[in-house]
């Protein structure tokens, strides 16, 4: 757990690691009931109790969405972001550039924690934009080559990713109303610029979902149309055969064979079965079936 001090000496910003939350929480004195409520708590919401509590969640996209916890406890002499070490640097790095004005108040700063949380949601977006691209360029090069889990893995990100979206604007939007908690002017300011970007981000995601069903007809739309070539070919196939099936059929019959009669019937025959196949070939050839 490392401290930030802020200007006036009074107050404190503390990160700390996502994996050393429960000892970190223990250590600065929280009531039991909302440590329980933190630990186990996997909806996003705000707790306006001695001060503010935000639960929230970070995500990261590889080949599926996965979420991290994201809290902060908002006291009035000190303030408590949990998260992973990478995002904890971040902040770090704007609270000594004092980013936004961020070391005037720690809603200020709890403002700019929520405003970096949105930069790596859209950092998540562009992850499943890049997967839907991919996607997309699979499906134009060769189809048979992908599943329905690849689609399905890829709706179900953005589906978890649009709810938690969701949740977080819902808490802007209180926070703006000062439902949850008093915040200052400059606070304000923040968080109205995280709702808009919130919403903003909730529309994107919206349309990739669209386009993701787009792709997913045109999927099977190439499907079926390479099944359909396969069973062209197969049709083919069979017209040249069908012929020559029934001449060796007729041929393989035991009556009176041709060579008794006359000695060049067999190659006559097979002559003629070659013909009926070239001549065959070549009209399904230029139909295009072959």
């Amino acid at each position: 757990m490392e401290a930030l001090i802020f200007p006036d000496k009074s107050r404190k910003a503390f990160l700390i690691d996502e994996k050393d939350m429960e000892t970190a929480l223990k250590e600065l004195s929280l009531p039991a009931h909302l440590i329980d409520s933190i630990m186990r708590e996997d909806r996003q919401r705000a707790i306006p109790h001695d001060g503010l509590t935000l639960i929230l969640r970070r995500f990261t996209f590889e080949e599926q969405l996965e979420q991290h916890p994201f809290i902060i406890l908002l006291r009035n002499d000190f303030i408590a972001i949990i998260s992973g070490k990478d995002f904890l640097e971040r902040i770090k790095e704007d609270f000594e550039r004092n980013s936004y004005d961020c070391k005037s108040s720690l809603d200020v700063f709890m403002s700019l924690s929520l405003l970096r949380l949105v930069d790596e949601y859209y950092r998540v977006y562009d992850a499943i934009e890049d997967e839907i691209d991919e996607l997309e360029d699979e499906v134009s090069e060769n189809p048979s080559k992908i599943g329905i889990d690849e689609f399905r893995r890829v709706r179900d990100s953005l589906i978890r990713f649009r709810r938690a979206l969701y949740s977080f604007r819902e808490i802007a939007s209180l926070m703006l109303g000062r439902g949850v908690y008093e915040i200052s002017d400059n606070a304000e300011r923040i968080i109205q610029e995280v709702y808009e970007d919130l919403v903003q981000l909730m529309d994107m995601v919206e349309s990739q979902r669209e386009r993701l069903a787009d792709v997913r007809d045109l999927h099977l739309s190439a499907l079926s149309l390479s099944l359909n070539e396969i069973m062209k070919k197969l049709t083919a196939v069979n017209v040249i055969a069908l012929p020559l099936i029934i001449i060796a059929g007729i041929y393989g019959m035991n009556l009176m064979i041709p060579e008794a009669k006359w000695p060049y019937a067999y190659p006559a025959v097979l002559i003629a079965m070659f013909s009926i196949a070239f001549l065959l070939t070549l009209i399904l050839r230029r139909k295009g079936w072959i």
